[in-house]
């Protein structure tokens, strides 16, 4: 059977093959979901070089969000996802330092992280953005055209929030 043969390519040190056993544990295709077994698979899949593992195990522990060790973790993991190429890891970690989620608040860190992913082509970290133009810190002027340019990269990207603060100014959260 199918989940047989990914265990057996995981176990042999495939961590592509962990990351799917996580997304199919996750999300419950085919099996039962299983938040628990998605987070084992997706550390194995991280363990084993694979960025996309780290950004979404570092996911599963922020639905723990209520335990501070657990964000500390997924902002480790989201930053480890990041420097490895992932897109989504980039955002999520820009995202949690916006937010002084796991750590204090970085507003440098948030925008590098953040334009990393814009320019690869995440439309959330391009509506983060534009969002964070108009949001500047104490003493700076915000920046609509800057954030228009943003939020049309979002819309470009096929994130409709983007899409939605282009057409009618709204800020998305």
């Amino acid at each position: 059977n199918w989940r047989r043969v990914l265990v057996g390519t995981c176990d042999a040190g495939a961590g592509e093959a962990c990351h799917n056993l996580g997304v199919i544990y996750e999300f419950g295709e085919g099996v039962p979901a299983d938040v628990k077994d998605a987070g084992f698979y997706y550390e194995l899949a991280c363990d084993k070089g694979t960025v996309e593992g780290c950004n979404h195990l570092g996911g599963v522990l922020m639905t723990q969000a209520s335990a501070p060790e657990a964000q500390v973790e997924a902002r480790r993991l989201f930053q480890q996802a990041c420097d490895g190429g992932s897109l989504g890891g980039c955002t999520r970690l820009g995202v949690m330092a916006l937010q002084a989620q796991g750590g204090p608040m970085d507003r440098a860190l948030a925008r590098e992280a953040l334009t990393t992913a814009c320019t690869g082509g995440d439309g959330q970290g391009c509506d983060q953005l534009g969002i964070l133009s108009l949001r500047p810190p104490k003493g700076q002027l915000p920046d609509p055209k800057a954030a228009a340019r943003y939020f049309s990269q979002a819309c470009s990207a096929g994130f409709e929030p983007g899409f939605q603060a282009r057409t009618d100014g709204s800020q998305a959260a």
